[in-house]
């Protein structure tokens, strides 16, 4: 039994949308062929650099601020992006300008940074006025910024953006990088659990729940204590269900278009999704012929199916590093641009996977 195993609340929304999902996910021999995308490295790169300015001296004017903030924000993005073209590797990655939301994050992550609007955590730790008038036991505890956190009690961890002592109170805080508006209902399970393990951890009570978004945009959410009694009750249920490994996938479209592992799930292949457009999301077959596109690119004509229902596939902007042979079984997916019903485009962010099948 895994007693280990610990609860994320992206890995227990997951669990919801597809058991099989998650439990891919804690398997370290699967999921280490994980790629990070734009959207996420994006994501982590503004985290960083809002963790990271914290630690700026409280007397540097704006200027010296934006210079900070445009050379850290370079060379942050430098690092995710030399580990994307290592991960993604014969891939060539698209450079991060060009990634989807590039400027906007960067827009919010600037200004958070800058304006703060009195959300970022006091420079030389709390206020003696806050101190004095707290309703927490030991406020000196908090500010919180970026920290991992870690239950054994109820077995969840994550890491909150912020926790802070705010007019004497727990506040929790959230960023939400390059958004201006958003459903608040969607990001619920996500804050009841950082309150959950938060006040599991400290034994403290959170009485405010806040989400900052685009240009300091601050939502307010509200705390559902009967909520939150559901959700301790429902982590027993899915851990034990994850320890067990007697998990089923929930195969459709809507679960399984940007699922990772779908050349590990046997219930997806027996499914044959296809998108709107009658196309399937994974093409797997044998390679039949090999042309040279380029000095870097080939094109494969791929036979798929049996004998009365086979079907030719032609696969163009495939790396040449890859090395593909006639004759290989193969297993092409991801974000597959078909210009027919039989011409493919193959993208930076598509796969290949040799089939011992």
């Amino acid at each position: 039994m895994k007693t280990s195993l610990r609860l994320s609340a992206s890995l227990y929304k997951k669990f919801l949308i597809c058991p099989k999902q998650a439990q891919f996910t804690i398997d370290k021999n699967i999921a280490k062929s994980l790629k990070t995308s734009p959207t996420a490295a994006l994501g982590k790169i503004a985290h960083k650099i809002v963790e990271s300015s914290v630690q700026n001296p409280a007397d540097w004017s704006q200027d010296q601020l934006i210079d900070w903030f445009n050379l850290k924000w370079t060379e942050l993005v430098k690092s995710e992006f030399d580990a994307m073209q290592q991960q993604w590797f014969p891939n060539k990655v698209i450079s991060p300008p060009t990634w989807k939301g590039y400027f906007k994050q960067q827009v919010a992550a600037k200004t958070l940074v800058l304006k703060r609007s009195g959300l970022m955590p006091p420079k030389q730790g709390l206020q003696i006025d806050l101190i004095e008038k707290s309703k927490i036991r030991n406020p000196k505890t908090f500010p919180l910024v970026e920290k991992f956190l870690d239950d054994p009690k109820i077995r969840i961890h994550g890491k909150p953006d912020l926790v802070l002592v705010d007019d004497g109170n727990l506040t929790l805080i959230d960023y939400k990088f390059g958004q201006d508006s958003m459903d608040l209902s969607e990001h619920k399970i996500q804050m009841h659990f950082y309150i959950l393990l938060i006040e599991s951890i400290f034994d403290e009570t959170v009485k405010k729940c806040s989400i900052v978004a685009s240009a300091n945009k601050v939502f307010d959410i509200s705390i559902d204590r009967e909520f939150l009694v559901e959700l301790k009750e429902d982590i027993i249920r899915v851990l034990g269900a994850l320890e067990s490994g007697k998990v089923a996938a929930i195969p459709k479209l809507e679960n399984c278009l940007f699922c990772n592992f779908k050349t590990n799930c046997r219930e997806f292949s027996k499914a044959k999704i296809v998108n709107t457009a009658g196309n399937p999301l994974l093409i797997y077959g044998t390679v039949k012929e090999i042309k040279d596109i380029s000095d870097l690119q080939v094109q494969i004509v791929l036979i798929t199916g049996e004998a009365d229902g086979k079907k030719v596939f032609e696969i163009f902007g495939i790396p040449k590093e890859y090395e593909i042979r006639v004759g290989s079984k193969i297993k092409v997916f991801d974000y597959l641009h078909f210009h027919s019903e039989t011409k493919v485009e193959f993208s930076w962010n598509s796969q290949i996977e040799l089939s011992s099948d």
